[in-house]
C-alpha cells in the first residue's frame, strides 16, 4: 500500500474529490491546512492556506492516482501544489 498527500488550493477540491470518485477512489481524507516555507507566497515565512488529501492506495494504483491528481490541478506555480507518496507498512482496517 501507498499513502498519496497532497497539498491542494482549497478551490480545486471538489474538481479533485470529482475525478477520485470517477477512479472509484472513494475513501481519502481531507484536512484543512497551512505549508510553511521558501515556496510559500511572496515570503519566506508565508503561511499558505491549502487542503491535505490523505489517499491510501494499492502499489499498482499508485503512479496513475499522482498523475490524475497533477493534471486535474493544473498547477500554475509550484507553489499551488505538494504531493508525496509514502510507504504504507502496516494497517488496521476495522
Amino acid at each position: 500500500m501507498k499513502l498519496i498527500t497532497a497539498f491542494i488550493q482549497p478551490f480545486m477540491l471538489d474538481r479533485v474529490a470529482r475525478q477520485l470518485r470517477k477512479s472509484n477512489i472513494a475513501a481519502f481524507g481531507v484536512t484543512e491546512s497551512r505549508l510553511f516555507g521558501p515556496r510559500c507566497a511572496d515570503s519566506s515565512e508565508a503561511y499558505e492556506p491549502k487542503m491535505r488529501l490523505d489517499l491510501p492506495v494499492e502499489d499498482s494504483k499508485a503512479s496513475s492516482v499522482v498523475d490524475m491528481i497533477h493534471r486535474t490541478v493544473e498547477p500554475d506555480d509550484e507553489a499551488d501544489f505538494l504531493l508525496y507518496v509514502t510507504d504504507i507498512e502496516n494497517y488496521i482496517l476495522d
